[in-house]
């Protein structure tokens, strides 16, 4: 074709990408000839990864005692306390005015007063502590007057700290909602702050602090160890009181005890799945199917799809059953028709509730509203709680009680937050349920590769793949839900992860003790402990001045920076930060990596937020990583009312301009050096022909087109 278009033969090229345009990825070419990489489409190698096992990819959240560290400092700190009205939050502000920490107490339903404290006053730490006032929930009103309370007052405090460009940590305080011990009384109305906070503290980490869970039974007393762990400073935050005792949770693998089997499905009964016209619904019908069942309800909002009215047909020509209700369970009319449907007489009794109803739509913290945080709460939430609200009622012998949550509400989710919190109620409502002695199993499923109504595209299987998440084989996804509740397991983390590489793109700004037990520590040891032989950038400033080593330091971050946010190096600031410059958490990886090898030494996946600059990073990796000794400081010519004959000059214009740099700290590098700042007088700033006479004809012409 090449030859034929170079021929003169037309070549419709736009017919012929046709096919492929939508699937067309935009890749950043080279900028200069020097930067040369292969861009082309490279064979297989050999078979592709090996398919995952299903214990390797079961995880459990398991709860450790440990002490919380002595208060590093006193009187170095302001809190503003969001209150509650029980008077834990005045208690606590008393013990850290003891510790001669500052402290303002505001009301939780005042949001017009804590719009004016923020205004007024700057504070290092925040606390909320409004959900406390959370009673009884003996009502869906109740429920929904919690939520109010509790995450929207949340989502409030966290937009209004966003919007004022805040710095500090923010601390959610909960009460009862995290099953510490086994015999924890859990109550799970105010469970969606700690999915919320998880995603906040994933998508906003400059202002995260944590979560804390006190017990059912917290008095104002519980203050001073309240006080001392919302002091400590060792980055846990995930942390629980119990008896006086801080506990911190820790994800882990799950080993299944008994051996995993199949689970016990009746033909003589009822299976109610909820958001049953959804893939995930639809491919549990077909496990259930496979097991025996021969009576399956499928409950949703909306008409089936083709696709799924295909899927329900085969499960028709199986020997089952399907019934289609038309139901939102999030409303308590339509919960209560569906479970009287289910308890009449006339039908087979029903055994199995799935619930598997939700909706996961994306919106950052800052955009969301309450319109958008309902709509999503609603499903799991609201219809969590009626299903076990109802069955109860009607005295439903049940064999499973089975939620699908995600691994949103297990660790966090950017752009997720209002689903990481509706799945952080359902995993504290199953164990509710378990304390209870009733059955109940919640599944924190990763991205399922795909289900019976389709495929994820493998755009977004290769982004989730880059951050070390595969996406879950439906058999395997099924298999998880079937053994572990088979096994009773009440709850089990379901993801295929490589934990160095997700560790890796995660803790780039924040170390997470959450997940210290599995995979690579992301800083772990001192940033040069694994210091190999020295490179050439390393040989250049040991052998350069003192005072041109932060340059050539800079300069060789640059070149590293512009390749991998593919910039020019020349477009990118030294004082502008890294994030700001457009660099996200798996390009601070790859850059961190790149200088790992420039300079010899193994450097901490979070440098990138412990210097957070081009100039800053220079200043570390010289002074702290390569131990070269620092420049002298620049000294600043001080004013004089005399001056040296024949001593140099420094020009600098009206308008701050600094001749041969862009700002006045590698104006003052220039001059310590003895530079020169001349050069051609610039023509997009004056029209030289109208000032410059090389021949020197006119006293009102410039003899020179060379300016300072």
């Amino acid at each position: 074709m090449a030859q034929l278009y170079t021929a003169g033969a037309g070549v419709e090229v736009a017919a012929l990408d046709a096919p492929w345009r939508a699937a067309r990825q935009k890749l950043s070419l080279p900028l200069y000839p020097f930067q040369r990489q292969r861009y082309w489409v490279e064979p297989p190698q050999g078979a592709g990864p090996k398919a995952p096992k299903l214990e390797d990819c079961l995880y459990r959240i398991a709860w450790e005692p440990k002490p919380a560290p002595a208060a590093l400092a006193t009187g170095a700190e302001r809190w503003l306390l969001v209150a509650d009205r029980g008077g834990v939050a005045a208690a606590l502000g008393a013990e850290l005015e003891k510790a001669r920490q500052g402290c303002l107490c505001v009301a939780a339903d005042d949001p017009a007063a804590l719009a004016a404290a923020l205004a007024q006053q700057a504070f290092t730490r925040v606390a909320h502590l409004g959900s406390l006032d959370t009673g009884p929930i003996a009502s869906l009103d109740d429920l929904r007057a919690a939520q109010r309370s509790g995450i929207e007052s949340v989502l409030a405090l966290a937009q209004e700290l966003l919007r004022r460009q805040w710095t500090g940590k923010l601390w959610l305080v909960t009460r009862g909602t995290q099953r510490v011990r086994d015999p924890d009384v859990v109550e799970p109305a105010q469970a969606p702050l700690w999915g919320f906070g998880k995603a906040l503290g994933m998508e906003h980490p400059e202002i995260w602090g944590g979560l804390l869970d006190l017990p059912p039974e917290t008095a104002t007393d519980a203050a001073a160890d309240v006080a001392a762990v919302l002091q400590a400073d060792d980055r846990e935050d995930q942390v629980a009181l119990r008896d006086g005792t801080r506990h911190v949770s820790r994800l882990r693998p799950m080993q299944l005890k008994p051996a995993p089997r199949m689970l016990t499905v009746r033909t003589d009964a009822s299976y109610l799945i909820t958001g049953g016209l959804g893939g995930i619904g639809l491919d549990v019908a077909q496990r259930l199917v496979q097991r025996g069942a021969r009576h399956v309800v499928l409950t949703s909002r909306r008409a089936p799809a083709p696709a799924a009215l295909a899927a329900i047909a085969r499960l028709e020509r199986e020997g089952c059953r399907v019934e289609i209700v038309h139901a939102d369970v999030s409303q308590e009319p339509d919960a209560t028709r569906l479970l009287d449907l289910l308890t009449e007489t006339v039908r087979p009794p029903l055994r199995g509730i799935v619930h598997a109803a939700g909706v996961s739509p994306i919106a950052a913290i800052e955009a969301m509203d309450s319109t958008h945080l309902q709509a999503v709460l609603a499903p799991k939430v609201y219809g969590g709680w009626l299903l076990d609200r109802l069955s109860t009622q009607h005295a439903v012998t049940l064999d499973f009680f089975i939620c699908t949550s995600s691994i949103a509400s297990a660790w966090g989710s950017t752009m997720q937050a209002a689903y990481a919190a509706s799945n952080a109620y359902l995993d504290a409502l199953v164990a509710q349920r378990a304390v209870a002695g009733r059955p109940a199993t919640v599944l924190n499923f990763g991205p399922w590769a795909q289900t019976v109504l389709g495929m994820s595209t493998a755009e977004n299987q290769d982004w989730l793949r880059s951050r070390g998440i595969n996406a879950l084989a439906t058999a395997l996804a099924t298999d998880a839900l079937e053994v572990t509740t088979a096994a009773g397991a009440t709850q089990v983390i379901v993801a295929d992860v490589n934990w160095t590489t997700f560790r890796e793109v995660l803790e780039v700004q924040r170390l997470r003790p959450f997940f210290m037990e599995l995979g690579t520590r992301a800083a772990e040891g001192s940033p040069a402990a694994e210091a190999g032989a020295e490179t050439e950038l390393v040989r250049r400033l040991r052998e350069a001045p003192e005072a041109e080593r932060g340059e050539l330091l800079q300069v060789a971050i640059l070149e590293e920076l512009s390749r991998v946010i593919g910039k020019p190096a020349g477009e990118l600031r030294t004082d502008v930060g890294f994030f700001d410059l457009g660099i996200d958490s798996l390009m601070a990886v790859e850059f961190r990596n790149a200088l790992s090898k420039r300079v010899g030494q193994k450097l901490a996946a979070t440098v990138v937020m412990d210097a957070p600059d081009v100039r800053r990073l220079a200043e570390y990796l010289t002074e702290q990583v390569l131990k070269l000794t620092p420049p002298a400081p620049a000294r600043r010519p001080g004013p004089s009312s005399t001056a040296t004959p024949g001593g140099p000059i420094a020009i600098v214009g009206l308008s701050c301009r600094f001749p041969g740099a862009p700002d006045a700290e590698a104006f003052w590098s220039l001059l310590e050096r003895g530079a020169e700042g001349i050069g051609e007088i610039p023509a997009d700033r004056w029209n030289v022909d109208a000032y410059y006479d090389p021949e020197d004809r006119k006293s009102t012409r410039l003899n020179s087109s060379h300016r300072t």
